[in-house]
């Protein structure tokens, strides 16, 4: 499974909703009230579920002074970080499918693709649930 996936979280916005069988659409129309009582289980959390890939980085102002190009140094720096990130755990995969190609080995370097194409899609233990 990719290093990606697995930074996938789930955070808790703090949001709460009172959860409703009536479409929103027609709340105006109907004049739908909400009662201030709810059961627990009509509430619904709120979730943020993603992955944030970036970096904080400080530039001074003498930064500036010394390097006009600090920022966009930066910024690259950043770039090679997050594509190492995001693709880095692959290497060792096209090594191996390389060397397979150099030898003639084409079922051992399909064989090898396969896998890593399992690694880069798999979603991890929830795919049990979808089936």
């Amino acid at each position: 499974m990719s290093n990606v996936v697995n930074a996938i979280m789930a955070t808790d916005t703090g949001d709460r909703r009172i959860k409703s069988n009536k479409s929103r659409l027609f709340q105006d129309v109907f004049s739908i009230k909400e009662t201030k009582e709810t059961i627990p289980h009509d509430v619904i959390k709120m979730y943020k579920i993603g992955v944030t890939l970036g970096n904080t980085c400080a530039v001074s102002e003498s930064d500036y002074i010394g390097n006009e190009h600090a920022l966009h140094e930066a910024i690259l720096r950043t770039k090679r970080q997050v594509i190492e990130a995001i693709f880095g755990e692959f290497r060792q995969d096209f090594r191996i499918i390389e060397r397979h190609l150099y030898n003639y080995e084409f079922e051992e370097a399909a064989t090898a693709v396969r896998a890593m194409e399992d690694k880069m899609f798999s979603t991890g233990n929830f795919d049990e649930r979808t089936n």
